[in-house]
């Protein structure tokens, strides 16, 4: 019976339940710890911090934001200077940064770098706060604030972590930024370092994909199609291990047609752009992908002087149109370019921990779940 459960037992079940995916039944037993810690504790404190996670993970951001409040005004009472008030406070910032109210996000990621700098105890939490900064000034247009958040994580990692998937993570920004600016020559630089660094360290990671789908992308804007579609095969490998029938695959599939059909290489290219349709019938039929590769095998096709395969794909086409159905925008992949690719694969899943001091400390996760950066 769960109600003879002492309340850490009853979190160490709850993180079980967690990291299976099992989020209502997680919840359910956070929420019974919750009622069994003393109220304003550093335990409850916590656990409403688990609880808010768990939110977060199913979307639900108005309640995580509610739980985390909630955590925070206990921490900053309770222990103002324990990690875990760093913790609430990007946490808080993740779930501004989720409902698109970023000056928001902004503010809360600042308040835990100013506890970061002040404890100094933590190069990796820091960079991984100035990166997460640099982004959210770009989307507010503040380019050379953004610059200095990048430029100081990376001095920070190249002192304390060279070499490391950090590392790799903070020079791709430094890349992206270079891109944005229309200096693609600095941009090719560090999105090679990242790729060289990465690697060495987790060869066959998503990042890994990401910054060789970046380098393929300068060779593109620089119209050197040959290297682009190295690199961006490359890319490909690496996330049909990584990344198998996923929406990102299609978009880099649809991209490498879009290349060999300049080549005039149409096999190839109708062989990429079928693999593109086969994942976007599955996981997106309404999308504009979806439109957009009936349309390039169609038209593959009537380069190709095979007419029965041409009227049989815009047939396909027409009646899809015809049914009046609205379209999803795919906004990730442009039609003509590859674009560079931001949202990357968190490195370090917080993992539940499984040893505690009764009372003193509860087991939980105590940041965003679902992405560190």
């Amino acid at each position: 019976m769960t109600k003879d459960l002492n309340p850490d037992k009853l979190v160490i079940c709850a993180n079980d339940f967690y990291q299976k995916n099992q989020l209502p039944e997680a919840l359910q037993f956070y929420t019974q710890a919750l009622t069994k810690y003393p109220p304003n504790g550093i335990n409850h404190s916590i656990c409403l911090v688990n609880i808010g996670n768990v939110f977060f993970k199913q979307g639900n951001f108005d309640e995580a934001l509610l739980k985390y409040n909630e955590a925070l005004k206990i921490q900053e009472f309770v222990a103002p200077n324990d990690d875990n008030h760093i913790n609430i406070l990007n946490n808080i910032g993740r779930v501004y940064e989720k409902k698109d109210m970023v000056e928001e996000g902004v503010v809360f990621y600042n308040k835990a770098l100013g506890f970061l700098l002040k404890t100094n105890s933590n190069p990796l939490a820091l960079v991984s706060n100035l990166n997460k900064l640099g982004d959210l000034y770009q989307k507010l247009n503040n380019p050379n604030i953004a610059y200095n958040c990048y430029s100081k994580a990376l001095n920070i990692i190249e002192d304390k972590a060279q070499n490391s998937v950090d590392h790799a993570f903070t020079l791709n920004n430094m890349g992206l930024f270079h891109l944005k600016d229309n200096k693609s020559n600095f941009a090719l630089i560090y999105f090679e370092r990242a790729s060289q660094i990465e690697s060495s360290v987790a060869p066959n990671s998503p990042n890994h994909a990401i910054y060789l789908g970046n380098i393929g992308n300068v060779y593109l804007e620089k119209k050197d199609d040959d290297k682009a579609l190295i690199y961006l095969k490359r890319s490909l490998d690496i996330q049909k291990k990584a990344e198998p029938n996923s929406l990102i695959l299609s978009d880099s599939f649809i991209i490498i047609g879009d290349i060999y059909k300049k080549k005039g290489q149409y096999e190839e290219a109708l062989e990429s752009y079928q693999n593109a349709l086969k994942i976007i019938e599955e996981k997106a039929p309404n999308s504009e992908n979806y439109t957009y590769s009936l349309k390039s095998i169609a038209s593959t096709y009537g380069v190709m002087g095979n007419l029965d395969k041409l009227e049989e794909y815009y047939a396909k086409l027409y009646n899809i149109l015809k049914l009046g159905t609205e379209f999803t925008p795919r906004t990730e992949m442009p039609r003509t370019e590859f674009t560079p690719r931001t949202e990357f694969t968190p490195r370090t899943e917080f993992t539940p921990r499984t040893e505690f001091t009764p009372r003193t400390k509860v087991v939980g996760p105590q940041r965003d779940p679902s992405r560190v950066l």
